[in-house]
This record gives C-alpha cells, sequence and structure tokens, in this order.
C-alpha cells in the first residue's frame, strides 16, 4: 500500500494554536484524571504544546519503547484493514489538525506502554485471522472502542481514564467520569453486546480491575 505522507511544512500557525490549546487543556486534566502511566508516556515520546509532532521522529521513540510506529493514513483506509495492521505494530493516525490531536495525543502513549501495546497487536492478530468474519470483525472494534479507545481502569480508590479517544477529548473525557455516567465492571461478554457509538459519549463505560485484566480479556476474546 502507499500511504499519505504527513507533508509536515503545510502546517500553518493556526493548526500549531489548535493544538497547543488542546494540549494544554487536555495535560492540566490528565494530572489528576489520566492513568498513571500516562503522562510519563507522553514525556518518553517528546510530545509538547509547542510543536505539532513530526511522525518520524516520534515513531523512532515509540519504537525505541515498544516496537511500534504510527503511519499517516489514507482517508480511504478501512477500519477493518486498520485493525490488521495492528498484527505488524503499525498504528493509523490523521495528519490533520484537530485529529491528528486525538491519534498521537490520545492513542502514542498508550502504544509505549508494552502491556497495552501487547494487548493491541493481540487484538490485531485476531481480526488479521478472522478479516472476513463480519461477525468476529465487529466484536474487534467493539472490544476496541471499550478499552483503548474509551476505557476506564481502577486505580487503588480511584478510576482513571485510559483510552486514547476520551483522553484527547475534553467533552468526553469529562463526562464520563461524573456521578451521572453509567459504568460497570468490564465483563467480556457485556461488553461485545454493547454497540459502540463512534461519533459521541458512550451510554455506559466499563471499568477495569487493573491494566493486567487486558492480558486475560484477550486470551477469553480469542478463545
Amino acid at each position: 500500500m502507499i500511504f499519505d505522507q504527513q507533508n509536515y511544512d503545510q502546517y500553518t500557525a493556526g493548526d500549531l494554536e489548535k493544538w497547543s490549546v488542546l494540549f494544554m487543556q487536555q495535560m492540566i486534566f490528565s494530572k489528576t484524571e489520566a492513568y498513571r502511566h500516562f503522562r510519563g508516556n507522553l514525556k518518553k515520546l517528546g510530545l509538547s504544546a509547542e510543536r505539532i509532532p513530526e511522525i518520524s521522529r516520534t515513531n523512532n521513540l515509540l519504537e525505541l519503547a515498544t516496537g511500534w510506529n504510527m503511519y499517516p493514513q489514507p482517508d480511504l483506509l478501512t477500519e477493518n484493514l486498520f485493525f490488521r495492521l495492528m498484527t505488524f505494530k503499525r498504528f493509523g493516525v490523521s495528519t490533520r489538525i484537530p485529529e491528528m490531536f486525538t491519534d498521537v495525543f490520545g492513542y502514542a502513549p498508550l502504544l509505549a506502554d508494552p502491556l497495552i501495546a501487547s494487548f493491541a497487536q493481540g487484538l490485531g492478530s485476531i481480526a488479521e485471522r478472522h478479516f472476513y468474519k463480519d461477525t468476529v470483525m465487529e466484536a474487534v472494534s467493539r472490544l476496541f472502542g471499550f478499552t483503548l479507545s474509551c476505557g476506564l481502569v481502577k486505580e487503588g480508590n480511584e478510576i482513571k481514564i485510559f483510552g486514547g479517544r476520551a483522553l484527547s477529548s475534553p467533552e468526553e473525557s469529562r463526562s464520563m467520569l461524573t456521578p451521572q455516567t453509567k459504568r460497570r465492571p468490564f465483563k467480556l461478554g457485556r461488553v461485545l453486546d454493547t454497540p459502540f457509538v463512534k461519533d459521541g459519549p458512550q451510554r455506559v463505560y466499563f471499568v477495569l480491575e487493573s491494566l493486567g485484566q487486558l492480558r486475560e480479556i484477550l486470551k477469553e476474546f480469542d478463545a
């Protein structure tokens, strides 16, 4: 496949301003609400409010951490192919601002976490083996959504956000921890029976007992 290039020199001052505003406001939020390794992984990858990331440079650091790479994905890339490429530690990201903020600020720190990165690759491997089974691919999409996109995890007596889409979204990240929001313990069967809303907040979120639970979830899902 031929993938789009980032064309870094085409970013404008307005793009940088959007990136910087989003970065600073979500960094303030993540200080208290993100799972414990998120901010450290942001720093490890050299991401900051002062500069729109160059994907090639970020990849150098991401590769050192877990062997993963991000690629600027073409608009016509299907969701199924996106999942299959995770088998090879490849993660598609937008190069447009503000979409790129979600993809890079939200997901790159997760892919720098060995435990989460291993789960993502395992999910991609299942997608690769069952590419032509629509029911399996829908299940992959839901599991990705309720973990890597909008996942919650217990840390002591608190509930923290570890999903990349949620951590990069001012609206969703703030709403999912309010007392009014429905949260349930993570049970794979219940998760797979719950439609995932791709363009707005979820009707319910699922909470892991720990990130280590991802290993057991992947084994159960694979079986």
